[in-house]
């Protein structure tokens, strides 16, 4: 909700810069434009820099003994690591064969 909002906010600015510019204020024009800009292109790359990656194969991974409730979906998760890499992964705990749904 928060992100939409933000990009209507950075297009507005952008349209606003450009009506500005075709009129005589140009510094205000210019400066609402390079702040919209600024803000569509911060809003679209805070996605991409925090998309979920899937995890490497490679190396050893290790169990930590760590497990954690995750917010979303109410599942156990447990902690593993890659001390090759020094990457972190989590995955729900499995007992049976299922996944552990906190009640």
């Amino acid at each position: 909700m928060l992100r939409w909002a933000l990009l209507v906010i950075g297009v507005v600015l952008i349209v606003v810069g450009l009506i500005f510019l075709q009129m005589s204020p140009v510094y205000p024009g210019l400066q609402a434009l390079v702040l919209g800009l600024v803000l569509v292109f911060a809003v679209s790359g805070e996605r991409w820099r925090y998309r979920h990656r899937a995890h490497s194969k490679k190396g050893e991974w290790q169990k930590t003994g760590e497990c954690f409730e995750d917010p979303e979906t109410g599942l156990v998760m447990e902690v593993f690591y890659n001390p090759v890499s020094g990457e972190r992964h989590y995955e729900p705990r499995q007992e049976n064969g299922l996944s552990t749904e906190k009640e």
